[in-house]
């Protein structure tokens, strides 16, 4: 919402109350990066394993993982995607 409120034009324009509000939200992944690892093969998947996982404090530095492979493309692309990162509480203390 932050972001938002200070990169788009609204027509009609926003309440005040609206737009400050909307300034002072902070964006909860700011603090993080989205990664995509690229496998040969889906090594994960031998061990019966699905290739997902959650840190739900986001504690760092993996908060996120997940199996992003595609096995209609050819050749088929076999991926772990994520997000990196720290807490997005570090960012509000940044500010």
């Amino acid at each position: 919402p932050r972001v938002v409120s200070a990169t788009m034009g609204f027509q009609p324009e926003l309440p005040k109350g609206v737009a400050g509000v909307l300034r002072g939200v902070p964006t909860w992944m700011e603090t993080t990066a989205k990664a995509v690892a690229l496998y040969d093969r889906p090594f994960w998947r031998d061990q019966g394993l699905s290739g997902a996982g959650h840190d739900m404090g986001c504690g760092g530095p993996l908060c996120a993982v997940w199996d992003s492979s595609d096995e209609t493309t050819t050749p088929p692309t076999f991926a772990l995607a994520g997000f990196f990162g720290g807490p997005a509480d570090a960012a509000a203390q940044k500010r």
